[in-house]
């Protein structure tokens, strides 16, 4: 069987045609995952800088602790020994962005508040700060007794 000029070179034509519509679909799929990927970069940011906050709370809270445990019990106050603040006014320092709480209780041998001193405290301190992706105020706590 025998083909025509004509018939062959409609043929090479059409399989040329064909070859350019699929380098133009390889390409629009690898675009849009491109711009898929772009637009997760941003947010891969956020989350990273989320959890570099929320370790820094964790260190700030388990450091006021540590504090409090170096410290002779008779010397540590019962009540809110600090109100909410601000841990830096310079804008420039990381702990600008971080804010801490913290207060002792007095404690019974069964663990519950008490008004008197049985030889147990309670320090509890949390640090709060804004998270990246909600923008949303978190906060750390952290709890420990400190006895006679």
């Amino acid at each position: 069987m025998l083909f025509s000029r004509k018939q062959i070179q409609g043929v090479i034509s059409n399989q040329q045609a064909l070859s350019l519509i699929e380098v133009i679909v390889a390409l629009s799929i690898l675009a849009f995952v491109a711009i898929g990927l772009m637009n997760m970069y941003p947010l891969g940011l956020s989350i990273n800088s989320e959890a570099e906050k929320s370790s820094v709370a964790s260190y700030l809270c388990q450091q006021k602790i540590e504090q409090l445990r170096a410290s002779d019990y008779e010397d540590i106050n019962v009540g809110v020994i600090e109100e909410k603040h601000k841990l830096s006014d310079s804008e420039d320092d990381y702990l600008y962005h971080f804010w801490r709480k913290t207060q002792i209780d007095y404690m019974d041998e069964d663990l519950n508040e008490t008004d008197s001193d049985l030889g147990f405290k309670r320090a509890s301190t949390t640090v709060y700060y804004i998270n990246g992706v909600t923008k949303q105020e978190e906060s750390y706590h952290l709890v420990t007794l400190i006895n006679k």
